[in-house]
C-alpha cells in the first residue's frame, strides 16, 4: 500500500469523514485514520486537517525503548507479574522450559517486533512435531508464550499476538502410544497392596506408609496432604483449604497458602480406614510432637512435614523391592484413587468434585481408561450369558 494524501468520504447520514493513512512504526504496515466533518467545505477541511494530524501524531508517537524491546526484556518484565499472580509451584518451572525450549530459538536479544508465528511453530516442531516431548508439555509451553505476548499487547508494546496464528498438529500414532502408557500412571490392586505392605514392614518408613495409604484413600495432592492441620479434621471428613509449597528446601519455613484453584477447596469425606489412620496419627503425635489445632498432621520432625523428595525416594525404593515396573511417585496414588472410583462406576462429576479437578480432561484421561479389573468384569459377564 502506498502513502496517499487526505481525502473526504461521504457517509450515508449526510456527514463526511476526512481520511488519511499513516505507517505503524511498530509493524511497518499502513493504517487508516479518520475524523468526522459536518460539512465538506474548505474551511471545515482545514480545521479538521490539524485535528487529524494530531491524531496521527498520537498513534505514531512511540517510546524508543518499546520499539526496540527485546524478547528477553519482555520476558523478565512479564515474569515479575507472573510470580505475583501465581503460586510458587507454578512459576518456579517456567525458567527451566524457557531456557531449554524457547530461548534457543527465540533469542533473548531478538526484537519483539521481529518475532512472528514461524518462530513459534519452530518451537512447537522441535518439541513435539519432530521431537519427543508430549503434547501436553508442548501445549503448556505454547500457552506460556501466548501469555507473554498477550502481556506485551496489554502494555502497548505490540498489537498482535504471533502465537494466535499457530496450532499444534496432533500426531495420531504418538498419541495412541501415549494412551497405552496411561495404565502406567496408576496402580492395580495387587500393585498398591504390595507397595504398601513393603512400606509397613519397615518401621523406619511408618510415616511414608500411612501417608501413601491416606493419599490412596483420599486422592489428595501431596501439597494438600502435608498442609493438613488438626483443625481441618472433623468427625469423618477433612477440609482442604490450602497447600504447602513442597519445592522449598525447608518445609519448616513454608507458609500455608491457598489451594491450587477454586475447585480444589473442598470437603473430602473419609472412609473408615482413613479415619482410623488419622486417629492413630493423633495418638502417635501426642507423645512425639503435639496435636494443637494449628499443628500439621503428618510430621517427620517438629513443625516440619516430610518433603516430597524424601517421600518419593522411599516409594521408589519400595517399588524396586517389589519389582514394580512403574514410575512411582506421590501423584500415582491420586490417579489410582480416580481409577478405583471409576471401576466402581462412580459418576465423573462426583469424582471431579472429590479430587478437586476443575478440568474434566484430567480426570477423563484416567476415567476412560479401561482397567484390568474392568476388563475382567466384561469377560466374566459374557462367560455367564449361558
Amino acid at each position: 500500500m502506498e502513502d496517499k494524501p487526505m481525502y473526504v468520504e461521504q457517509k450515508t447520514n449526510g456527514k463526511y469523514l476526512l481520511r488519511d493513512k499513516y505507517k505503524d512504526p511498530y509493524t511497518g504496515k499502513w493504517k487508516s485514520v479518520s475524523i468526522s466533518l459536518d460539512k465538506n467545505t474548505p474551511q471545515a477541511i482545514n480545521k479538521a486537517r490539524g485535528l487529524l494530524q494530531d491524531k496521527i501524531n498520537m498513534k505514531t508517537e512511540i517510546d524508543p525503548k518499546n520499539l526496540n524491546l527485546s524478547f528477553g526484556e519482555l520476558y523478565e518484565e512479564w515474569y515479575k507479574y507472573y510470580q505475583v499472580q501465581n503460586k510458587r509451584t507454578s512459576w518456579i518451572k517456567v525458567p527451566f522450559y524457557m531456557d531449554k525450549h524457547v530461548f534457543p530459538i527465540i533469542h533473548k536479544d531478538m526484537k519483539i517486533a521481529a518475532i512472528d508465528s514461524s518462530l513459534i511453530i519452530k518451537v512447537i516442531d522441535q518439541m513435539y512435531t519432530f521431537g519427543d516431548y508430549s503434547l501436553n508439555y508442548t501445549k503448556q509451553t505454547r500457552t506460556t508464550l501466548s501469555t507473554i505476548f498477550n502481556f506485551s499487547i496489554d502494555k502497548g508494546y505490540l498489537e498482535t499476538n504471533p502465537v494466535s496464528k499457530t496450532k499444534i498438529i496432533v500426531k495420531r500414532e504418538k498419541e495412541r502410544q501415549h494412551r497405552k502408557k496411561i495404565s502406567d500412571k496408576y496402580l492395580e490392586k495387587e500393585e498398591y497392596q504390595a507397595l504398601l505392605k513393603n512400606l509397613y514392614l519397615d518401621d523406619r518408613k511408618r510415616l511414608q506408609a500411612v501417608m501413601a495409604e491416606f493419599l490412596l484413600l483420599t486422592g489428595l495432592r501431596y501439597g494438600e496432604l502435608i498442609a493438613l492441620q488438626w483443625k481441618n479434621f472433623k468427625n469423618t471428613s477433612i477440609f482442604i483449604e490450602g497447600t504447602l509449597d513442597y519445592t522449598l528446601k525447608k518445609l519448616s519455613e513454608a507458609v500455608k497458602t491457598s489451594t491450587k484453584n477454586i475447585s480444589s477447596e473442598r470437603i473430602v469425606d473419609l472412609p473408615n480406614r482413613a479415619v482410623q489412620i488419622l486417629k492413630e496419627q493423633k495418638e502417635y503425635n501426642s507423645y512425639k510432637f503435639s496435636v494443637l489445632p494449628e499443628d500439621y498432621i503428618f510430621l517427620s520432625k517438629p513443625n516440619a512435614p516430610l518433603s516430597i523428595h524424601a517421600f518419593n525416594k522411599s516409594l521408589k525404593e519400595a517399588a524396586k523391592e517389589v519389582e514394580l515396573q512403574k514410575n512411582v511417585s506421590s501423584h500415582i496414588f491420586r490417579h489410582t484413587h480416580v481409577s478405583i472410583l471409576a471401576e466402581d462406576n462412580i459418576p465423573l462429576k462426583a469424582i471431579m468434585e472429590r479430587v478437586g479437578h476443575s478440568d474434566a480432561n484430567t480426570t477423563l484421561s484416567i476415567y476412560n481408561h479401561v482397567t484390568k479389573k474392568s476388563r475382567e468384569q466384561i469377560t466374566s459377564s459374557l462367560d455367564n450369558i449361558f
